[in-house]
């Protein structure tokens, strides 16, 4: 037998009277579906209740308002009570990996107001939770490592997992790092044991690409590289068909870097994705100064904002500075450090 759908189809039945008696609670704002819309779709307090008083106000005899415990103060509460509830029930459901990594990180962020303040993001780890389990967005007073260990603490105990918790994962700044203030030291100190450290492997690899540059080019503390502002003012006068490539056949040790060329192009030819833009900027750009054309073509972004805690921008700027280097009129000595510069991030850095 054959069966009827019985899935609402549009235009199929038509009202026999424009208007439908429902009944409304009076405590409307403490509905959970509306509060969770209102949250989903960011929607302010004030947003609310005006939205629900012109539906109140829209019935063929309109509602008195007075019956209804709609304010803003109202919404506040009811949306605050369901999202500690929320909270409080996905701490009940959650189960912690047996072998945690912890994983903190903070930005300075504005807030509703407009004013910045430290937030800490804090998530974990392990089997189970491959991809990572958001416990807290806490806001601290500040990026020290004392107040960042404190907070992770915080958010640990909460979430009843100290317990499982086996090794760190954190960037490589000092407040993290420092052998007697970083958060690290701190942190070990309030979960009473010592844990695993991983520092962060992209940080990591930074710390190496800034040795690097400093053997090569010197220390320096100004906040900009006056050779990365000579590249971007001079950016649209470069014809950019015309970029440098390195002579790997013509350099000391050629049969050793040969090898790592062949092994470099190898592998970047083979990867299609890329978590960042940035690094599939530099990917192809190592290409290019290689002698091998990109998947996607030959073509040069123009030169965007660097500072000293964005390596993996410097490197894309050392690789551009190398390839125009004899349209920018730079001295002999300069140039020998920047083709330096280049065969280590295209043959040594790029493809770890």
């Amino acid at each position: 037998m054959e069966k009827k759908d019985t899935a609402i189809q549009p235009g199929r039945y038509t009202s026999k009277h424009p208007y439908v008696t429902v009944q409304l609670p009076r405590r409307i704002l403490q509905e959970p579906a509306l509060k969770e819309l209102a949250d989903r779709l960011r929607i302010s307090n004030n947003e609310i209740v005006s939205v629900v008083a012109a539906v109140l106000r829209s019935a063929n005899q309109p509602g008195d308002l007075s019956e209804f415990r709609i304010s803003r103060e109202t919404a506040r509460r009811a949306r605050a009570s369901h999202r500690r509830q929320v909270a409080a029930a996905q701490r009940e459901a959650f189960t912690p990996p047996p072998h945690a990594v912890v994983h903190w990180d903070g930005k300075l962020v504005k807030n509703v107001v407009g004013e910045e303040e430290h937030r800490q993001a804090i998530f974990i780890s392990g089997r189970g939770h491959e991809e990572g389990k958001l416990l807290a967005v806490l806001p601290v007073k500040d990026g020290t490592g004392l107040t960042q260990a404190r907070a992770t603490a915080r958010a640990i105990e909460d979430w009843s997992c100290a317990s499982n918790v086996k090794a760190l994962c954190f960037d490589t700044t000092s407040s993290n790092t420092g052998r007697v203030q970083g958060a690290v030291v701190h942190l070990e100190a309030l979960l009473e044991k010592q844990l695993l450290r991983l520092g962060c492997r992209r940080h990591v690899m930074e710390l190496v690409v800034r040795a690097a540059a400093s053997n090569i080019f010197g220390k320096t503390s100004a906040p900009t590289d006056p050779l990365f502002q000579t590249l971007k003012k001079r950016w649209s006068q470069l014809d950019h068909s015309q970029h440098l490539r390195l002579d790997i056949a013509n350099l000391p040790e050629s049969d050793w870097l040969s090898h790592l060329r062949h092994r470099t192009v190898s592998y970047l030819l083979t990867v299609t994705e890329w978590a960042r833009e940035d690094y599939r900027e530099a990917a192809e750009l190592t290409l290019l100064v290689l002698g091998v054309n990109p998947p996607r073509g030959t073509h040069f972004l123009r030169p965007g904002a660097c500072h000293h805690a964005r390596w993996m921008a410097k490197i894309i700027y050392y690789l551009k500075i190398y390839m125009f280097s004899h349209q920018l009129e730079l001295s002999s000595d300069l140039c020998v450090k920047l083709q330096r510069m280049a065969i280590f991030v295209s043959l040594l850095y790029t493809p770890a």
